[in-house]
Order: C-alpha cells, then sequence, then structure tokens
C-alpha cells in the first residue's frame, strides 16, 4: 500500500509540475520551469511565497521525493520478503503492524531529507531574464565545488547505488535459500513438479522486479550524477526520457506486485470490479433520468 502510495505520489507531482525549460546561471547550463518565469511586486509576501515556490515546487522537490520514497520502499520489500524465507520467527517479531507504519513513516522522513539539497539549488533570483523581474534559478550550493562534488556522490550512493545492491543481494539470497527448500522439501514426484513451478514463478517476478527497478532508475540517476558534476550539460530530451522511464515503473508496481500477492491481487479485482459496478449503475441512472 505504501508503494502504491508513493508511485501515485510521483506521478500526480510530474502531472503537476510545469514542464522545464533552459537558462543559463554562472554559465552553467540549468534547468527553469516554464511557469516559473514569475512577475511579481517587490513585496515582502510575494518575496516569500515565491521564494517556496522556486524551493519546492520548480526545483521539483515534492517529485524526486516521492521517488526517493518509491525507491526506498522497494528495497524494503526485498529485505521483507527476505526475513519470511529466510527466518520466519525472525520476520514477525521486526515486521509487526506497528514496527511497518514506523518504517514507512522513517522511509517518508529520511527521503525528503536525503532530498533536501533540492530546495536549496533552486532560488529566487531578480533579474531581467525572458522580461521577467524574478525567475527561479538552479544553481550549485554556495560550499565549494569539492564539496559539491562530494555531496552528489553521497547522495548517488544513498538514494540509488546502495538500495540497488540491497535489492539485489536480498532477492539473490531469496532466490537461493528458495532453491534449497524445494529441493529438501520435494520427497516425490507430484512434489518436486509443484514445487518446481513455485520457484520458477518466483524467479522469474523476482528478476522481472529487479530488471524493471533498475533499467528504469539507472539512467535517471546516472544522467543526474553527471550532470551534478558538469560531465554532461542539461538536455530537455534526456530528462524527459529519464522521467517517463521512472513513470514507468511507477505504473508497472502495482500491477508486478499485485501478481506476486494472491490477497493483494483480490482485493485489487475487487476494486476494479466494485468501481466498474459503481460508474454503471451511475450512467444508468443518467440515462434514465435524461429520458424523462
Amino acid at each position: 500500500m505504501a508503494l502504491a502510495i508513493f508511485d501515485i505520489a510521483f506521478c500526480i507531482s510530474v502531472i503537476l509540475v510545469p514542464n522545464s525549460t533552459l537558462v543559463y546561471s554562472e554559465s552553467i547550463l540549468v534547468p527553469l520551469q516554464s511557469k516559473d518565469k514569475i512577475n511579481i511586486t517587490n513585496t515582502s509576501t510575494n518575496i516569500l511565497l515565491g521564494t517556496l515556490y522556486c524551493s519546492f515546487i520548480a526545483s521539483e522537490y515534492l517529485v524526486w521525493t516521492s521517488g526517493i520514497a518509491s525507491i526506498y520502499t522497494v528495497t524494503l520489500l526485498s529485505i521483507e520478503r527476505y526475513y519470511i524465507i529466510q527466518n520466519k520467527v525472525r520476520h514477525r517479531a521486526l515486521f509487526t503492524p506497528n514496527r511497518t507504519k514506523w518504517m514507512i513513516m522513517a522511509v517518508t522522513i529520511s527521503s525528503g531529507i536525503v532530498n533536501m539539497p533540492n530546495i536549496f539549488h533552486s532560488s529566487l533570483s531578480y533579474g531581467y531574464i525572458y522580461d521577467q523581474a524574478f525567475t527561479c534559478i538552479w544553481q550549485e550550493l554556495p560550499i565549494g565545488k569539492v564539496i559539491n562534488n562530494m555531496l552528489y556522490l553521497l547522495l548517488f550512493l544513498t538514494k540509488f547505488f546502495l538500495p540497488s545492491c540491497t535489492l539485489v543481494v536480498c532477492y539473490a539470497a531469496t532466490v537461493k535459500k528458495l532453491h534449497q527448500l524445494f529441493n529438501i522439501t520435494s520427497c516425490n514426484n507430484v512434489g518436486r513438479f509443484r514445487n518446481k513451478l513455485i520457484y520458477r514463478r518466483v524467479v522469474i517476478i523476482t528478476f522481472i522486479s529487479s530488471m524493471t527497478f533498475m533499467l528504469c532508475w539507472t539512467p535517471s540517476q546516472i544522467y543526474f550524477t553527471l550532470m551534478n558534476f558538469q560531465l554532461l550539460p542539461m538536455d530537455d530530451e534526456a530528462y524527459l526520457v529519464t522521467k517517463i522511464l521512472i513513470l514507468i515503473n511507477c505504473c508497472f508496481n502495482p500491477v508486478l506486485y499485485s501478481a506476486i500477492n494472491q490477497s493483494y491481487r483480490k482485493e485489487f479485482y475487487k476494486k476494479i470490479r466494485k468501481t466498474l459496478t459503481t460508474s454503471g449503475t451511475f450512467t444508468r441512472k443518467s440515462l434514465v433520468s435524461n429520458k424523462k
């Protein structure tokens, strides 16, 4: 459920946040939102609102915070599945309903903290760019190039590299343990055949989930890391492609995890049937009322 919420939040944020254009700031090609070119009077209230807009909306802070939360949630799910297979007693002790709520809260808070540099990257600047008095400008943090590069590397490790490694290790260990369990418990031909089918299904789903995550998120993280290191220029088309890949992953996650979890799948189908039934009833009532 948490993964679905974060994925939906990411998709909605992408739709609501304005499309990007380009502007130069301190000889560096940087993103500027098309609706970020705001013309406001020089009052303290308007400047405060403009600053908040640049920091939280133009910087896409909310967009990427939702994305990072999705990454951390997928990683947490891989750890949870690992404990289910490796040690069920330990799993019941660790993943109680109350502790799970705290874990999700920790994921949300840590995602916001990890993405905080975005808030300080985008600032309200006075200057006539595109005939606008005030503009949201994306600029480097005023902490020196070396520290900036160290920060970008640390963010790449915490946002993507370490979660990806955890995901791969947990899924590999899970598949290995399942293989061992199925070999031990299969004492007859029928049991062996049934376990082989279960094992193959789990392996396929695990492989698909891992590969989808890696393929959709890797281009974005590598691209932005290289861009922050000023090894690549900011490019609208490349930025759009990386964003679309992440959107595909967010849309694919509910389908994939409903295929894995039978109870989730049943509830998912129940919700769809209920929605379709409600929609059909409403349509019929509308037609009847129109005829009258």
